[in-house]
């Protein structure tokens, strides 16, 4: 997982190399209150299993039930859904009721590798410490039906 702090939605492409950015190798980012104007851009790879069939959809593997901080999801270059809302009119909410975002079909096939990034902002003011890559990055892709049903 490589992430990078600022903001420029050319980091969602999936063909962008991000080689050049920071690599979590110690399961911690630091937390992006800290850096310039609290973004932050987090990205990985997620295989998908081949014997995936029906729609599919991605979900965190693990969020929080209090207030996080608003993000957008993005799958293989497009926009899948996301939390709150984004600078210039930033809202903060509290847990949504769902955090299983459909994928249109076609963008991910089963037996393939996904890229997924995520467009995180802190607002000013926020003290986190250094985040947990397993708390709030990761995700997983699989079939709608299953993630919805173990959601509830």
């Amino acid at each position: 997982m490589r992430y990078q702090y600022g903001d420029d939605l050319k980091w969602s492409d999936p063909k962008f190399d991000d080689a050049a950015w920071p690599e979590a190798k110690d399961g911690k980012i630091p937390s992006p209150a800290f850096n310039g104007d609290g973004y932050l851009w987090v990205r990985y790879r997620i295989p998908v299993a081949a014997d995936y069939r029906g729609p599919l959809a991605v979900t965190p593997l693990k969020y929080a039930n209090a207030a996080i901080p608003p993000y957008e999801i993005w799958v293989n270059g497009q926009n899948v859904g996301g939390h709150g809302k984004l600078p210039p009119r930033p809202l903060v909410m509290a847990r949504p009721g769902t955090l299983v975002f459909d994928l249109p079909n076609g963008l991910v096939e089963p037996g393939s590798t996904a890229m997924v990034a995520r467009r995180i902002w802190v607002p000013p003011g926020w003290r986190l410490s250094p985040w947990e890559i397993k708390k709030y990055f990761l995700a997983e892709i699989g079939p709608r039906d299953f993630l919805q049903l173990r959601e509830r």
